[in-house]
């Protein structure tokens, strides 16, 4: 048959070259154009043909609204969206040609139909919540509530409504614990009944929580002393918990870490996975049939960075998922999907990536799906697939004012404004130079860089480029170094957790002083005659916390143990002038939101301390500041007022005691505020602290995966 049309074709267009040009009719010249159509493949040919027809024979409105079609179809050929207009003519200029107007409506049709089956489904994120009180701890399988931590107010667990922004606590512990204890990690349950939660006592640990999803039936299902849970998610049947136990003890310093289930019907304890260290299992996902655990872990070369690893939830070794040079972080498993989503800076910014899971391990390549997402917190998925996640902001404002030694007052309007985010402002002992830690925005982690500034000419120069530095603890007094807590990036490994540093500023070069563990919480000063370093030391997540204040000589390591108090607070710790006084601060842990705390003076020689302010909100602690002026008459201190109103009260105190003095106020409607005394007491560099939540949905997430495949048993 195809042989037939085809020779009947040539036949014709045998008599059309043949025949002379002035005699070609209408139909002729469609005959040519079927010929170039069909016959040669000459689709540019046929259209030009087609639309001569059209053009010039519409006398014969058979024959035109014929090529037309044919026209319409040339192009759909071509893949050009000419052939709508084609069809289109028909309908609207031949109306009286039944059959032919039929046959244009059924290809529009059948174009508009593909039209919707290939247009590209994309990714929408719109955010659904901001402030400095956003938080969310994971959605209602539904999507419409998120369950979050009232970080501005009880430390409870709330549901917000996020249409509405309507709020209902689903508990009131922490609120009746009066600041010592929060609630945290709210996991909702795939029946969308219960709020699975851990709940925290301050220097005691966390239990695993269940309260319905009115807020009542709450019921402890998993408490050790010593111990912390970290709900991470529920199977599919809403029977069993899944989270991280960690545990520290005087027999275990280094903590025990494990993956477990925990039945909801009796509490019964099922370790999944032993984990050698606390850096693993940030982040654990079930897959939607339950067969297999998701969960993030170091690097294989354990250099800071991570990896994904997979298991069998019933048992087996856990295989390497995602294995990558780059930093790999898990943000979960798409529901009803066989794709897991993960953030990675392989391709130099924080991309959003998804991989295929079948028979254990990944199919194909990882796909990106997203670039320059950011270093985004999961809080979880809704039942269709919707991922909602945190973006976290903070940035810190350092300027130079002048200060009145006299009457303690500062001169904000004449503030002289670092530029960047900036913090822990130090002095050099000649009051020319200031050391600082500057962060990224937004920020990494809590490190930064070091950074030393000529407050004369401008300078400003990085030190020690090698560490992340968390904190500075002051110049020595010949002024050549500058005590920083840092972290190295090619020392990392499992329990390692940076070191005290005396970083020498002519050459930037750091000498590791102490090594520090993930259970201390320190601050360091030099001492008086700059042969050895003062620090406080906390010991937390211990069967027996506490703080120690201690001295350490360069030359030898030796220590010797100044002061010990079980109420000690890391920051703030000051040396006198004299060199033979110290300042510290303590908690005493109640009352209020944060802490009531007090100031002590400890004389270093007889090891005897002495109150010397004490305040209803918190003076001290990590969140104040507290110096000697260079006289040694007064100790200048801090008070972060929480609240709806928050702000940080200056005070005075005579150092051998009595009322403190009211000074002035500052970083007003800031969470912290900080400040450092130049050493001629006639400067004063001041640190505020914002911070801002955001909470995104990212939608569309199934329809851009494309057709789902389950995890295959």
């Amino acid at each position: 048959m195809r042989t037939t049309i085809t020779a009947a074709l040539t036949a014709v267009l045998l008599l059309v070259v043949a025949g002379p040009a002035e005699a070609q009719s209408g139909h002729d010249l469609f005959q040519q154009a079927l010929v170039k159509e069909r016959a040669d493949g000459d689709l540019g040919g046929a259209i030009a043909i087609y639309e001569q027809i059209a053009r010039e024979f519409t006398a014969d409105r058979t024959l035109a609204a014929k090529a037309l079609v044919q026209l319409g179809q040339c192009y759909e050929k071509l893949g050009s969206t000419e052939a709508e207009r084609a069809y289109r003519r028909v309908v609207r200029e031949f109306a009286d040609q039944d059959d032919l107007v039929v046959r244009a409506h059924s290809r529009l049709a059948a174009l508009q139909r593909a039209a919707r089956a290939t247009e590209a489904v994309v990714l929408t994120t719109r955010k659904v919540w901001s402030g400095p009180e956003a938080y969310a701890d994971g959605p209602t399988p539904d999507g419409k509530y998120l369950v979050y931590r009232d970080f501005q107010g009880t430390m409870d667990l709330a549901l917000r409504e996020i249409a509405t922004g309507k709020t209902r606590y689903l508990t009131k512990e922490a609120k009746d614990l009066n600041g010592t204890a929060n609630a945290y990690g709210g996991r909702v349950s795939p029946d969308g009944k219960w709020v699975a939660h851990g709940f925290g006592i301050y220097q005691q640990g966390g239990s695993l929580r269940l309260v319905g999803i009115d807020g009542r039936n709450l019921r402890v299902l998993l408490e050790e002393p010593g111990c912390w849970i970290h709900p991470h998610g529920w199977t599919s049947d809403s029977k069993q918990i899944l989270g991280r136990w960690d545990c520290w003890s005087e027999a275990h310093p280094e903590g025990t870490h494990r993956i477990v289930l925990v039945s909801l019907s009796d509490g019964t304890v099922r370790v999944v996975r032993e984990l050698p260290s606390v850096r693993y299992a940030y982040q654990s996902w079930l897959s939607p049939d339950d067969r297999y655990l998701v969960y993030g872990g170091p690097a294989e070369d354990d250099d800071g960075n991570g990896d994904i690893w997979l298991a069998l939830l019933d048992g087996g070794e856990a295989e390497r998922l995602i294995g990558h040079p780059a930093d790999d972080r898990l943000l979960g498993w798409v529901p009803g999907t066989s794709r897991i989503l993960f953030l990675s800076d392989r391709d130099g910014s924080w991309d959003l990536w998804a991989a295929r899971v079948t028979d254990g391990g990944v199919e194909g390549s990882p796909r990106k799906l997203q670039r320059d997402l950011g270093e985004v917190n999961a809080a979880g998925f809704s039942e269709n697939g919707a991922f909602f996640f945190s973006v976290f902001t903070r940035w810190f404002t350092t300027v130079v004012a002048p200060f009145d030694p006299v009457t303690g007052n500062v001169d904000l309007s004449a503030a002289t404004p670092l530029l960047g985010s900036n913090r822990s402002p130090h002095w050099s002992p000649d009051g020319q130079y200031l050391a600082f830690v500057s962060e990224p925005i937004p920020p990494e982690g809590k490190w930064g860089t070091l950074n030393v500034r000529n407050l004369t000419t401008g300078e400003q120069r990085e030190l020690a480029t090698h560490l992340r530095v968390r904190f500075t603890g002051g110049w020595s007094p010949d002024g050549r170094a500058i005590l920083a807590t840092a972290w190295d990036p090619s020392l990392d490994a499992p329990g390692y957790a940076g070191a005290i540093y005396a970083i020498d500023v002519p050459t930037g070069e750091a000498t590791p002083l102490l090594t520090l563990s993930p259970t201390q919480s320190v601050w360091p000063e030099w001492s008086a005659d700059g042969r050895g370093i003062i620090y406080s030391l906390r010991v937390d997540r211990a069967e027996v916390a506490g703080g120690r204040i201690l001295r350490r000589e360069l030359a030898s390591g030796e220590e010797r143990e100044l002061y010990r108090d079980s109420l000690l607070s890391t920051w703030p710790v000051e040396v006198s002038p004299d060199g033979g006084q110290l300042v510290f601060a303590v908690d005493d842990t109640v009352g209020g939101i944060g802490w009531r705390g007090g100031l002590g003076v400890l004389d270093m020689e007889s090891g005897s301390a002495r109150s010397i302010a004490v305040h209803g909100d918190s003076v001290g602690g990590e969140e104040g500041s507290a110096q000697w002026t260079p006289n040694g008459k007064y100790i200048v201190y801090g008070e972060i007022v929480h609240g709806d109103e928050w702000h940080t009260d200056v005070w005075r105190v005579a150092a051998e005691g009595g009322a403190p003095e009211y000074l002035w106020t500052f970083a007003e409607g800031k969470y912290g505020g900080w400040f450092e005394l130049s050493p001629d007491g006639r400067q004063i560099a001041l640190t505020t602290y914002t911070q801002e939540n955001e909470i995104w949905v990212m939608e569309n997430l199934r329809e851009v995966l494309g057709p789902q495949q389950q995890a295959r048993r």
